[in-house]
């Protein structure tokens, strides 16, 4: 019986592609000679007579040789998108939301499309998953990779009570550090105390940081909505941290309410029942203890009496 060829097998031009490949040039030009190169179909018979000369030769060696690599590159390249982790582009809205409610809509946007896209690559790693999924015979491990999406703290609330440096005012700001030393020359700022030592950072105290304050969100945050929402983020920070320094501050941040044109009792309670949505959206509540409702029910059975509420 007549044997059939193996069909994994390189063809010859295959097996030379691949030597050019991993060729180190110019020490290895003398490995290839122009006749395997013609045969290969790398150089063509013509009636030049520049292809026999060995610059020629070198030429097609280094053309064909960058050809490969760039077609190795751009299969290496197509095979680690498949490989790592999806990061979704609209984590940048997130995290340039100042609205609470808001962001909490696109983070679920972001969330979605990043397994949507991730179970795509899944599948196109592995062409039998749709098989596997349909017999249910081989269970999928979930995909596990660090995640590489670039970490971005756009809005860092911070205790205004405190006393705060110029790094402390850019991390709660995102305002560089040249136009909060412009903000704290004009509100003629001066530190609490003098620097021991010359690389210790001033610190300012709590009546200059609630100016600055007020100066960054009606100078710099131009848009209504941007403006209450870091407004809002600030005082459900310090409501929910130190709730004895919130009165003070609720009452530093007047000059900005009034820029918001919230100034009636009814535009206040407005702003107050915004606050409060916000509230459950960035601290939401703890669920209650499910420890004793055996127990409850247990003795509900036993005396026919409703159980206890927690």
């Amino acid at each position: 019986m007549k044997k059939r060829p193996a069909t994994n097998q390189n063809t010859p031009r295959q097996n030379l592609l691949r030597r050019i490949r991993e060729a180190s040039f110019p020490a290895d030009f003398d490995r290839f000679t122009g006749q395997e190169l013609e045969t290969a179909g790398l150089i063509h018979s013509n009636n030049d007579p520049r292809k026999d000369t060995p610059g020629y030769r070198h030429y097609v060696l280094l053309v064909t040789q960058a050809k490969e690599l760039r077609k190795q590159r751009d299969g290496l390249a197509s095979r680690v998108e498949l490989l790592e982790h999806y990061h979704s582009p609209l984590w940048h809205n997130v995290w340039n939301e100042p609205c609470p409610i808001k962001e909490a809509e696109l983070r679920r946007k972001a969330e979605a499309d990043e397994a949507r896209v991730n179970e795509q690559h899944r599948k196109e790693r592995d062409p039998l998953a749709g098989l596997t999924e349909i017999w249910g015979k081989v269970k999928m491990r979930p995909w596990k990779s660090r995640d590489k999406r670039q970490l971005y703290y756009g809005f860092r609330p911070a205790l205004w009570h405190e006393p705060m440096s110029v790094m402390d005012y850019r991390k709660a700001t995102r305002l560089t550090r040249r136009t909060i030393q412009n903000m704290l020359d004009r509100l003629g700022a001066r530190p609490i105390a003098q620097r021991k030592r010359p690389n210790e950072p001033a610190r300012y105290d709590r009546h200059t940081n609630h100016k600055l304050l007020c100066d960054w969100l009606i100078r710099h945050v131009k848009g209504k909505e941007a403006r209450q929402g870091w407004l809002t983020r600030t005082l459900v920070h310090c409501q929910h941290e130190t709730p004895e320094h919130y009165t003070q501050l609720f009452k530093s941040i007047r000059p900005v309410l009034k820029s918001l044109g919230i100034q009636t009792p009814e535009q206040r309670q407005q702003f107050l029942c915004y606050m409060k949505q916000c509230k459950a959206i960035l601290h939401p509540p703890l669920p209650p203890p499910l420890l004793l409702d055996p127990i409850n029910d247990l003795l509900s059975g036993l005396t026919g009496l409703p159980p206890s509420s927690q």
